[in-house]
């Protein structure tokens, strides 16, 4: 490789502060099991998109969002200000405004579900849509071609049972379209089995959620120690 050694050195700090490799005095550098891999890396998540989204990065993404943004919707209706609701409004009505245009909607669709996470008020969430923005626009390379016709009523949806509070409603808007999107990508990869995504096992892991308002209930009718 035509490289300096400070560049090679600095490429394999990188790599290993993502999990990728092991660097052991004396015995080299060594690759490290997937498992140990940071996965929720946004570099990690370009990099897999970059290689090829897979069924098992289809079932991951898609089981990440059912758990996180059902309840991120849930928290937003729950917590969320007249000034969370009004960005979440103009994000949405943004996509619908540049349905026509593939790239520009991807990226107010990306907006659209950082209002979400914004008006949770809580930060580490809000760091968490960083990371699913990253894994959402390699999926979206390939969706791109597709009409938004189908999911832009289940983004409405959304954005209307969170700002009207009804965190209920919310949680369950945002696992139709989680769902939806899971079975939109996986007609993408298999034309030719269109319904194959429901064996990923997805509206299982829909339906297993506890939702925060019956948690939240549950822990207030717990006796005092």
């Amino acid at each position: 490789m035509q490289v300096s050694r400070t560049s090679l050195r600095e490429s394999i700090k990188v790599l290993a502060a993502k999990g990728l490799v092991e660097v052991r005095p004396k015995l080299g550098i060594r690759l490290r099991p997937r498992e140990e891999w940071n996965l929720m890396d946004p570099d990690l998540l370009d990099w897999q998109g970059e290689a090829g989204v897979d069924d098992l990065f289809v079932r991951n993404l898609c089981e990440v969002r059912l758990v996180v943004e059902t309840a991120a919707c849930e928290l937003a209706a729950l917590r969320g200000s007249e000034k969370d609701f009004a960005q979440i409004k103009n994000a949405y009505r943004q996509a619908e405004s540049v349905a026509h245009d593939s790239l520009a909607y991807g990226e107010a669709d990306i907006e659209f579900h950082n209002a979400i996470f914004s008006a949770c008020n809580n930060e580490l969430l809000k760091q968490m849509s960083t990371t699913i923005g990253k894994a959402l626009r390699n999926v979206q390379r390939l969706t791109r071609h597709l009409s938004p016709s189908v999911g832009l009523p289940l983004h409405k949806a959304v954005a209307d049972a969170v700002c009207r509070g009804d965190s209920r409603a919310a949680r369950k808007a945002m696992r139709t379209l989680a769902v939806g999107s899971a079975e939109t990508l996986y007609g993408v990869l298999h034309p030719n089995r269109p319904r194959g995504w429901e064996g990923l096992g997805l509206e299982l892991a829909a339906e297993s959620q506890v939702p925060i308002t019956r948690t939240a209930k549950r822990t207030r009718k717990q006796p005092r120690p």
